[in-house]
């Protein structure tokens, strides 16, 4: 589980940053993550080609944390059925 937190930083780090410019499409190697105020889509989003991801996030930032909720489906080689 933790190759899967890992491999979801860099995810967050863009989707904060878009997040905080207002919104934006975030291109990843593979599917784009599109920030629309407070709603993150993921549609066949992959920063590594390692973690696929489809589903929409809800997040709420505050200068010292962010919180995050909703659902991912996670596919690939760091997906919960092959990870070890």
């Amino acid at each position: 589980m933790s190759a899967i937190a890992q491999g979801l930083l860099p995810t967050l780090r863009e989707g904060l940053v878009a997040t905080q410019a207002g919104g934006g499409k975030v291109p990843g190697v593979g599917g784009m993550l599109t920030v629309a105020g407070n709603t993150w889509t993921f549609a066949d989003y992959s920063a590594d080609r390692a973690l696929l991801l489809n589903g929409q996030l809800q997040t709420e930032s505050r200068p010292a944390w962010l919180r995050v909720w909703g659902e991912l489906a996670l596919s690939g080689a760091l997906s919960p059925s092959t990870s070890p």
